[in-house]
């Protein structure tokens, strides 16, 4: 008898570096999300980015945005959301 682990590893999201300077890099399982939104630390979507289902990853380019708190919400079969800081 042998001991066999197997791992599935789904709906891996990976948002860095945060916190971030001027480019934000996101990895995410292609086909899982429809959606990306940048939001304020009050909730408003600043910038909303639509996805094809081909897509795992996507650089936002925040060298415009204030220094402070925002928000990542990815928006598909489920939402996920990330503070990241701007320095």
């Amino acid at each position: 008898m042998r001991k066999v682990e197997i791992s599935f590893v789904t709906g891996l999201i990976k948002i860095y570096p945060n916190p971030v300077k001027d480019v934000l890099k996101l990895e995410f399982t292609a086909g899982k999300y429809q959606q990306i939104e940048l939001a304020d630390n009050l909730g408003k979507v600043l910038r909303r980015f639509t996805l094809s289902a081909m897509d795992n990853q996507k650089t936002i380019n925040l060298s415009t945005q204030a220094s402070g708190v925002y928000f990542v919400r990815m928006v598909g079969e489920n939402i996920v959301v990330q503070k990241i800081v701007k320095n």
